[in-house]
């Protein structure tokens, strides 16, 4: 194996190593978690619908019996939403 083979392979195998890498990065997650509770008694709504829209992508889930969720999400800027029977529904943008 001469030295110019050797160093094409190395050049090689390195660009697919930064290329992998940099698949890796765009696919990284970030998780939300929160809890859910009235205002004026702290209580933990069980039940209660959150919903995280950014463009197209909505993804949404139901709070637990502590009132808590926890959502894995894209990066990204996102309006929240959150509703709950006989409660007025809530928005905000993060």
């Amino acid at each position: 194996m001469n030295y110019s083979s050797l160093v094409k392979g190395r050049f090689v195998f390195l660009l697919i190593l930064l290329f992998n890498s940099g698949l890796n990065a765009q696919n990284k997650k970030g998780s939300i978690t929160g809890k859910v509770s009235d205002s004026k008694t702290s209580e933990e709504l069980i039940g209660a619908a959150i919903t995280f829209t950014s463009g197209t992508e909505k993804k949404g889930m139901i709070t637990g019996f502590d009132g808590g969720y926890t959502i894995e999400l894209e990066p990204g800027v996102y309006a929240a939403e959150c509703s709950y029977i006989s409660y007025k529904t809530q928005k905000k943008k993060y």
